[in-house]
């Protein structure tokens, strides 16, 4: 603790949480520097899943850029502001969760020397659907899936049936 303490003291670190601390980068001022949110966020929550537009720009296909990251979790918590970044942690959606079927059509991909969990295309394809408003919008899903280069037709039938929901098979089919 009391090589914390002298790190924090000396600009070598910073805090982002108690309990949760970023390395400063040689050469930056403390003052002014600010954590990578996403590497913040799996901090804070090891069992972390990256979905919705923080899912887009996981995958490298965010037609725009958000200020606020939506990550879900097992246990809920407060949001976590990182800088300009507002970081949301919402539960697993209820009907995946009864069908104990959450991480279904995530991945985990490699991100700034971590490893992040994320909704693959498929899955953000659909959750972008069943809620547009954590996507940024229709227009944000529709411009942002239309750069994906290709779907798993069969990962994307079994997340459907395990939405169990007419209304995502309907918007996905048209899409």
């Amino acid at each position: 603790q009391a090589w914390v303490k002298y790190r924090l003291r000396t600009g070598a670190m910073v805090q982002v949480e108690r309990g949760v601390y970023a390395a400063v980068p040689p050469g930056a001022d403390p003052r002014s520097f600010t954590p990578d949110p996403f590497v913040a966020a799996a901090a804070v929550r090891d069992d972390a899943v990256f979905a919705y537009h923080a899912a887009l720009q996981v995958l490298g296909a965010a037609y725009s850029v958000h200020r606020t990251l939506t990550v879900l979790t097992s246990r809920r918590r407060r949001p976590l502001q990182v800088g300009d970044t507002r970081v949301e942690f919402l539960p697993h959606p209820a009907s995946l969760e009864r069908r104990k079927a959450t991480r279904l059509g995530v991945l985990k991909l490699r991100y700034r020397g971590r490893v992040l969990a994320t909704t693959g295309r498929e899955r953000t394809l659909v959750d972008g659907f069943r809620k547009p408003s954590l996507l940024g919008g229709l227009e944000e899903l529709l411009q942002s899936a239309a750069g994906f280069p290709s779907l798993d037709f069969l990962l994307l039938r079994q997340i459907l049936q395990a939405y169990n929901q007419r209304a995502l098979w309907a918007a996905v089919g048209w899409f």
